[in-house]
């Protein structure tokens, strides 16, 4: 047993990161709703044996309504895939387009399909949006749209792991 667990705590982790930002520092203004729109360069390793594909979310744990916490949802990202580069938004419409080909967007908290960039409400605090990185060893079958729910129902049971990035923002 000593040995299995010794080789268990070797294994390398699943990591989550952005060039942008360190994890637990400021969010970039380019990265919000103050700012440029752009959805923010993230980056990953060690995935683990036998994953299929990955699922991202982002969500903002510190607002009021659960519902209105979903920034993003991106699924069917290729197992092949090492991060998400730096995306902005259409000018005319705010929409962010699926960062890598085959990769499906989930709705966001304003009913939307793609990045919705944080902008919390001046005095409301600091808040903490969770990039939360899925290593998963099924497809995803959901067609685009899906809401968090159906992706995390979809998901359940098949979690090889997960890494956590965390941004915090502020709005005076």
């Amino acid at each position: 047993m000593t040995l299995l667990l010794a080789w268990l705590v070797l294994q390398p982790q699943l990591t989550l990161q952005s060039p942008a930002f360190k994890n637990n520092e400021t969010l970039p203004l380019a990265y919000t709703g103050y700012g440029d729109f752009k959805s923010p360069p993230l980056a990953w390793s060690n995935a683990p044996k036998g994953t299929r594909e990955f699922v991202l979310t982002l969500e903002d744990p510190d607002v009021p309504l659960e519902r209105f916490g979903v920034h993003w949802l991106l699924y069917d990202i290729p197992a092949t895939a090492a991060g998400l580069p730096e995306m902005a938004a259409d000018k005319a419409t705010r929409d962010h387009p699926a960062p890598l080909a085959g990769t499906t967007r989930g709705l966001n908290a304003m009913k939307n399909k793609g990045y919705l960039p944080p902008r919390p409400f001046a005095g409301s605090g600091t808040h903490h949006y969770t990039f939360t990185l899925y290593a998963v060893d099924t497809d995803v079958t959901l067609p685009e749209g899906a809401a968090k729910e159906q992706l995390l129902a979809a998901i359940k049971g098949h979690v090889l792991a997960e890494a956590k990035l965390v941004a915090v923002f502020e709005q005076n």
